[in-house]
């Protein structure tokens, strides 16, 4: 799997942030695998998970680091 990639579309995007917000905050589905969604370099999917993959996507951050 690629890290961050939920959705398989191949590369990190806004559908994938969709999913992991959808996950830790709305009752959604858990990423799959659940590794592609701790993109923080560490165990367990929380906000700072949500908080790199924004940086990522939108402000030139620190590419996705799966655990």
């Amino acid at each position: 799997y690629i890290c961050g990639d939920m959705d398989f579309s191949l590369a990190p995007d806004i559908a994938d942030l969709t999913i992991l917000i959808g996950y830790l905050y709305l009752g959604g589905g858990a990423p799959l695998p659940s590794g592609s969604g701790s993109v923080d370099c560490a165990a367990g999917i929380d906000i700072s998970d949500v908080t790199r993959l924004i940086s990522y996507l939108y402000l030139d951050g620190d590419a996705p680091c799966c655990f």
